[in-house]
Parts: C-alpha cells; structure tokens; sequence
C-alpha cells in the first residue's frame, strides 16, 4: 500500500514538473524569442514584435505585429500575424536545426524605397545564414508589396501587388529538393500575383495585370488581363522627347507559359519553356512623324536582337490566337493619322532560342491575318538561328480584295485616294539580309484608278491625277495580257528604322515595279 503511495506520488510530480516546464517554458521561450528577435538584426534590419505566444507542447509560436523596419530608411514590413506550427523543440537544442510543419505569414504590408545612390553605396553584404532549417509549408497570404522610386524631390511607385506565395519542403537540410538556389531548395511552389502594376524604367510604359499564377508543379505560368499602357497620350510622348517615339497599347486577355524550366531559371539564369499561347491580342501602335527622327544605334535583326538578351532563351512555340494588329502614323502636312489594320491573326512561331543544345529545327513563323479586315494575309518566314544559320526569308500571299480598303492609310501619308482597284492576288519571295533585300513579286490587279490629293487639304488634284493615270499608273496586270509584268524585289535596308519597315518597303519596292510605268 506504501509502495502504491509512493508511486502516486512520484507520478502526481513528474506531471506537476511536466505541466510546470511547459507553462513556465512557454512564457520563457516567448520572452526569448522577442529578446532575440529585437537583439539579434538581420544586417540593417530591426525586427520587433508586440507579443509573442508560445506553446511547447503543441510546438506552435504565434508572433503579432511584427515589425521589421530598414535602419537605412529604405523600406519597412508589418506583418499583422505570423503563425509556426509544429516546432521540433529537441532538434533545435540539440542539434540546432529549425524544422517546423508549417509556417503561415499573415496580411504582411511591404514597402521598400529605392534611391539614386541605394546600389552604388559602400555597405557590407549581408552575411549568409547558416542556420540549418526544414519547412514543410511556408505561406504569404494576401500580402501587399510596394516598391519606389525615389528621385530627387519626386518619389514613383514602380511595383505593387498583391500576392499568395507557397513553397513546400522549403529548406537547406539534405536530401536536396527538385528545385534549389545556392544553399536553399524547395519542392514545390505557388505564386499568385493580383492586381499588380510594375512601371519599366524611364516611365514611359506600365505593365498592369488582373492576375499572374505560377505552379512548379504544373509548370506553368497563367495571366489574365495583361495590359503594357503608356504613361502619356500617343501625341504627348513624341512631343515630350521632341523626336519621332513609339507609342504602344498592348492588351493581352489570356497567356499561357507552359513546360517552364524553373531549374534552369535558378541555376542558368535561362528562361525555358515549351509553349507560350496568347488568346486576344490587340496591339495598338502609332508614330509622330513630323518630329525628328531620333538619334539611335542601328536596328537588329531577330537574332541580333536574341544574342543581345540579358538573359539565354530558348521557347520550343508560340502561338497568337485571335489578334488585332495595327499601326497608325501622322505624317508632315496630313490632316489627320493613317491606320493600317490588321484582324483575326493567327500566327505560329517555331523554336525561338539562343541555347544551341536545345535547337532541333529551324527558327519559322507563319501568320494568317485579314488585311484592312478583307484581304486574307499568309506569310511564312524563316530566321536563321545558330544551328540553321540560313538566309532571312519572308513568303506569302495576299488574296482577293478592293484596293481602295488601303485609303485610310493612303490618303494621309501618300496623298493618293484609290478610286477604283480590284487586288486579284499578290504574292512575294524575297531574302534579306543586314543590307538589302532581293526577291520575286506578282501583283494581278485591274481596273486601278487613283487621285492625286493637295497635301494642305486632301482635296482632288484633277490635272496631277489625270496625267498620273494615263502616263504613270499601269492601269491593270492581269495574267493573260501580254503587257503583264512580274515585278523584282530590291531595297536597300535603312539600319536606323524597325524590321517592319524593311519588310515594307521590300514589298513596296515589288510593287512598284509593276504598278509604275
């Protein structure tokens, strides 16, 4: 009967020690975890928390209102909540690894400042943290991120959005996971941007976003209303740099990046993916033409433009669903901007890459498009890339259509108004280069009629456009006819203008030699 007592005994303290270790255990692991928090900065970061609540027996900390504040001035984190659910106690005594279940990272609010001198000030980096951990689920919910710019006496936002972030099996204990940056590797991770805006450097253009879904598991990268805007009307932006600039307005309702290789973005720093399909494109473009033309380097063709890329590339598709395309210009002495439009394009390009392991095939595109929303547009290119170093080469045809279609863009930059054309079928072979283009054209067309226009008020030029259609124009090239000519390709490039142009103004040059007699 004593021996029982004593036993009860014995029991009723080892529980009573127990219970006492973890509740004096708990209140002292909270008031260590703020003493080290506050003690112990990472580089020029003070973190502070307003209470913590720790739980030894459940292996769960809760921070609340965590500050972590720049000392430098450049930026600060609140973070509401933070929330370390089972906390393996014995490994980080012993063998001083942190390796917790799950971490949840609440409504944490981040803002940053940047400055002119922020990259080229003297500071010493960071040291690298050596602390060995394992996080089976780490979470950012509904955070807010902001960056800025600060210049002077202005300060911009460059960068907000809202984001969701998840990794799994995050960490530096071994076995490495599939996907790992320097000491750091993680299984699998999500990322969920929402509403966000970036501004691109200079501040001309803004890239805004509905929504971004990243899954490595999936591999794939999901947007939804994507828009690259200007910060400045079409006109304003020529006129603030006072010579000729581009103006884009590029909407994009749905993309899809499919097969990305996040490995070879961590480790290669290479963008690799197999597929990238955009449903909807509508691209808006414009140029001021009675500005000066800017002083520039030469145009690149595609695979300079490639080569000059910060970063290795390599995209096995892309394809363009359901387009909009068009380009509008204001040239000296026109009354008003001439558009060409552009609709229903398809287009597919094949094996877009700098990375010459991945090259398995030529470097192509193919594009349907409705010209002037009649006239059906194929063409097919070939670009050369470092495995198929072949010559540039553009193909194609344009079907049947009334040529007066064109007079939006004729009447204004041309001073020509068709009055009558029937396009029976033009079709082109040319191969460039960096300095001109050579090649085949076939333009059948009849009943061509044209007025000459003043080019103060576009009004009829009856005598210019009399003798223009009697001693100038060929009136028809029909097949049949033996006054039928096949017109020649041959332009000289002008480095300083887009790849657009020299495709142009090959054409033009084709035609031309058919048209005039």
């Amino acid at each position: 009967m004593k021996h029982s007592h004593k036993i009860l005994v014995v029991a009723v303290i080892l529980i009573i020690a127990v219970v006492s270790f973890f509740l004096i255990g708990d209140s002292v692991m909270s008031g260590m975890i703020r003493k080290k928090l506050e003690e112990k900065p990472i580089a020029s970061i003070r973190i502070t928390s307003k209470s913590v609540d720790a739980s030894l027996w459940r292996g769960r900390i809760v921070l609340n209102e965590v500050e972590l504040t720049d000392t430098t001035g450049r930026g600060q984190i609140f973070i509401p909540e933070v929330k370390l659910n089972g906390l393996k106690f014995w490994r980080l005594l012993v063998r001083n690894e942190i390796v917790l279940k799950s971490v949840e990272v609440l409504r944490p609010i981040v803002e940053m400042t940047l400055t002119n001198d922020s990259l080229s000030r003297d500071e010493k980096p960071a040291e690298k943290n050596s602390q060995a951990f394992k996080l089976q689920h780490i979470k950012f919910v509904d955070a807010q991120i902001k960056l800025l710019q600060k210049e002077a006496e202005t300060t911009d936002t460059i960068f907000s959005t809202r984001l969701d972030l998840d990794f799994w099996d995050l960490g530096t204990i071994t076995p490495r996971e599939r996907y790992s940056y320097e000491s750091v590797s993680c299984n699998r991770l999500r990322l969920v941007l929402h509403g966000g805006r970036y501004l691109f450097p200079g501040g001309l253009y803004a890239v805004e976003y509905d929504q971004l879904d990243f899954d490595s598991e999936k591999r794939l990268l999901s947007g939804a209303q994507i828009h690259l805007i200007s910060e400045d009307d079409k006109y304003e932006i020529g006129q603030k740099r006072g010579v000729e600039t581009d103006w884009f307005d590029i909407a994009v309702p749905e993309l899809a990046l499919s097969g990305i290789r996040l490995d070879a973005l961590l480790n290669d720093t290479a963008v690799v993916l197999s597929k990238a399909q955009i449903t909807g494109l509508n691209v808006k473009s414009f140029r001021d033409k009675r500005l000066p033309f800017p002083e520039k380097p030469d145009t690149k063709l595609l695979r300079g433009m490639l080569n000059n890329l910060p970063v290795a590339l390599h995209v096995d598709s892309v394809l363009v669903n359901d387009g909009t395309i068009s380009y509008a210009e204001r040239v000296k002495d026109s009354t008003a901007e001439g558009e060409v439009v552009f609709s229903q394009v398809q287009g597919q390009l094949f094996c877009l890459s700098t990375i010459d392991r991945l090259i398995g095939r030529k470097t192509t595109m193919h594009v349907e498009a409705r010209a002037m929303e009649r006239g059906l547009l194929t063409a097919d290119f070939v670009f050369p890339n470092k495995k198929f170093p072949e010559a540039y080469q553009a193909s194609g045809t344009l079907g049947e259509m009334d040529i007066e279609a064109f007079n939006p863009m004729l009447v204004q930059n041309a001073a020509v108004k068709v009055e009558t054309g029937n396009l029976k079928r033009l079709a082109f072979n040319f191969t460039y280069d960096n300095d001109r283009s050579f090649g085949d054209l076939l333009f059948e067309y009849d009943d061509l009629k044209v007025h000459i226009l003043d080019e103060e008020d576009r009004t009829n030029k009856k005598v210019q456009s009399f003798f223009t259609n009697i001693l100038v124009l060929q009136k028809e090239n029909v097949r049949d006819d033996r006054s039928f000519r096949e017109g020649t390709i041959s332009f000289e490039r002008d480095k300083k203008k887009s790849l657009f142009n020299y495709w142009w103004k090959s054409l033009l040059s084709g035609i031309k030699s058919i048209a005039i007699l």
